[in-house]
């Protein structure tokens, strides 16, 4: 089985108490050629972390994987600090010994498909839903660009990029787009039906566009402006 291993894709939930869990985010990422997948049928884009027990007692702890997107046919699997399980199971229960430090993974498996998942596991103390740590996962296998990769998710990525029919955005929590406007590179607005498909997923329809070169402008809740350079094929 080949594996590409590479950072946690971290969104941290920010509360005033101590929380009970950290998680490792390293900037790490890594791409392979699509032939690889392609003629692989074990492949497996996996993501690695570090889950941190931050006090001196066992925690009665859970995840939840919440699949926000999931081209057809691939699947996905994640591995707690005690057992690893595939993609039947949403929430698992499992105890965090006192100050470990644990291992934990969530797998893209693409089955040789192109296409692309993106994936959030919530780490919490069973009983307490405030107390928890989010990461975001996404993979991505792009047959038109020849590569597949892993990355973290640092403020916001648009993905694919080049796009045919959709234009994928997802940001962190502190990143999140108050508004999204398409403009082409003579500086014209053009119209796009845009859809918020998650809370942190934004999915834009390009059918109405023209082969060109685009540019995204977000404007986010503390009134910053994030700009970002796409090709419609």
């Amino acid at each position: 089985m080949k594996r590409i291993t590479s950072a946690l894709l971290l969104l941290i939930s920010n509360f005033s108490f101590a929380q009970t869990y950290t998680l490792s985010a390293d900037t790490f990422s890594l791409t392979v050629p699509f032939t690889d997948v392609q003629t692989d049928q074990y492949y497996v884009l996996g993501v690695d972390a570090e889950l941190t027990n931050t006090t001196g007692d066992t925690v009665a702890s859970n995840w939840i994987r919440t699949v926000q997107y999931l081209t057809t046919g691939w699947t996905t699997s994640v591995c707690d600090p005690e057992a690893c399980w595939g993609d039947a199971t949403s929430t698992e229960n499992f105890s965090f010994l006192p100050n470990a430090i644990s291992p934990v993974i969530v797998d893209f498996k693409p089955n040789q498909l192109s296409g692309y998942g993106i994936v959030k596991v919530t780490f919490r103390k069973q009983g307490n839903n405030f107390d928890n740590i989010e990461g975001t996962f996404i993979g991505i296998v792009d047959a038109g660009s020849g590569v597949s990769s892993i990355e973290k998710l640092d403020g916001i990525k648009i993905f694919p990029n080049p796009a045919k029919e959709n234009l994928m955005v997802v940001a962190s929590s502190y990143s999140l787009p108050f508004s999204v406007e398409i403009y082409n590179v003579l500086g014209n607005k053009i119209n796009a039906f845009i859809q918020e498909s998650d809370n942190n997923i934004t999915t834009i329809d390009l059918n109405g566009i023209k082969s060109g070169v685009y540019f995204l402008r977000m404007k986010l809740a503390d009134n910053s402006v994030v700009i970002r350079k796409f090709t419609k094929n």
